[in-house]
């Protein structure tokens, strides 16, 4: 009897012990425990299946610490891709693209006579149309004029002829003033005419790694890579430039990490104001501000939102929502040798649900500059170095707030297409390392 009444007992534990057994390789990564004589984290599993743990100095007590930080790391670089691609277009050559604009020296391309510019003067009545050593004007062929010439069959240069051209339009405005009785009253233009239009498409492969200094979870190293596809849209005036760009991120993490695999959605409006043109004063000076929006969307928030010791457990998670403003400016000065680009930008950003950024507040300013010069090889081959500096206020103490990055680039430019690959590296930055393949194909009417 006493035998009988044991073994039932003695098989209820020992299925116990096994069933503990099997549950220990269960245990999800970041899953923390506290004892008498200290506390410990899952931060892998081994060949076996069995759960890696490693010492840590206390446990979460209301989030995984871990993830947490991991999600928020990756508003602060969409921040800082942004604040990027905005001095980028800051250091863009204002107006038309270079390949389109006026080389007639002395004369400003955007001089308006009536409603034509030099440069539609220029390309339309001029162009094409020279014999001997002077210019001969076909004004038919710009709108509502009908004469074949002007005071002269021929000019000595494009020059000679504009100011002729001015000087009829002059007159003849000033003679519909008087036949109407005007008092020589003209309201302000507001000179916003689109004169040209451009795309251009961006493709990329990231790879980053982030240390064990900063303890994403438990300590372990993080691995990612990230594809990347954005399209921007620009349109060109006279004074103004306005860029849209759309941009589509996937990020997919080691095993370990799964399920912070994620996809981003980042839209940025970015109207800039010509300042000073190359043409009139030897460089091109922009000034401009953005606007933006980025959402992320995690492939397991159902298992982010669960709370402290489930996998990935951070409680009350939302897939974030970044909110961003900035301004920047920047110049871009022609040398014999190429030409070099300088620009700044600073961007904020909110965290819209108030989930906090890396050093828990819900807002975060970053600051870039960015230097760029390029040369042309040979006919339309061209090569270009950038450099990238950049520093964020607010991060935990054991982040580095100033980083810096250098590419390399080498394409094809043809009147109205470009074609372009560059690489990038990360430097000076104990905490990341991370490396960027980028190609760039644009087409300008």
């Amino acid at each position: 009897m006493w035998r009988s009444g044991r073994m039932p007992q003695g098989l209820v534990v020992a299925l116990w012990l096994a069933g503990a057994w099997a549950a220990a390789g269960t245990f999800p990564v970041g899953y923390c425990t506290c004892t008498s004589t200290g506390c410990q984290m899952v931060v892998g599993y081994d060949s076996m299946g069995q759960p890696i743990w490693r010492t840590v100095s206390s446990c979460p007590t209301t989030r995984s610490a871990g993830t947490s930080c991991q999600t928020r790391y990756n508003m602060v670089e969409a921040l800082a891709r942004q604040a990027e691609r905005a001095a980028w277009m800051a250091a863009e050559a204002g107006g038309a693209p270079e390949d389109l604009r006026m080389t007639v020296p002395g004369v400003d391309p955007n001089d308006r006579a009536g409603d034509v510019t030099f440069q539609e003067f220029y390309e339309t009545a001029v162009k094409g149309n020279k014999m001997g050593e002077g210019v001969k004007v076909k004004l038919s062929r710009l709108p509502g004029e009908s004469a074949s010439i002007l005071d002269k069959p021929v000019y000595g240069s494009a020059q000679e002829a504009w100011e002729d051209y001015k000087s009829r339009k002059e007159k003849e405005a000033a003679q519909e003033r008087a036949g109407a009785g005007d008092s020589h009253f003209e309201l302000p233009r507001a000179d916003l005419p689109l004169r040209s239009f451009a795309a251009l498409a961006r493709t990329s492969f990231r790879r980053t790694h982030v240390n064990s200094d900063i303890s994403l979870v438990g300590g372990k190293e993080v691995e990612s890579k990230a594809f990347t596809q954005s399209l921007t849209l620009v349109s060109y005036g006279r004074f103004w430039r306005l860029a849209v760009e759309a941009t589509v991120e996937r990020e997919e993490h080691g095993s370990d990490f799964d399920g912070l695999d994620n996809t981003s959605l980042r839209l940025m409006v970015a109207p800039i104001y010509r300042l000073l043109r190359r043409e009139v004063h030897g460089f091109d000076l922009n000034v401009g501000c953005n606007v933006g929006y980025q959402h992320t969307w995690y492939d397991e928030d159902r298992e982010l939102d669960r709370p402290l010791g489930t996998r990935w457990g951070m409680g009350d998670f939302r897939n974030p929502d970044l909110f961003t403003i900035g301004a920047m400016v920047g110049a871009v000065v022609p040398w014999r040798l190429g030409e070099t680009a300088l620009a700044c930008s600073y961007q904020w950003g909110l965290d819209i649900h108030s989930d906090g950024m890396l050093a828990g507040n819900d807002h975060l300013d970053y600051l870039t500059v960015l230097g760029r010069h390029s040369v042309t090889i040979y006919r339309n081959l061209y090569a270009a170095l950038q450099g990238t500096l950049s520093h964020t206020n607010d991060l935990p103490t054991r982040w580095d707030d100033t980083t810096c990055s250098g590419a390399v680039e080498v394409g094809w430019r043809a009147r109205r297409w470009r074609l372009g690959c560059s690489l990038r590296r990360d430097f000076a930055d104990s905490n990341i390392s991370e490396w960027a393949c980028l190609v760039d194909f644009g087409m300008t009417w």
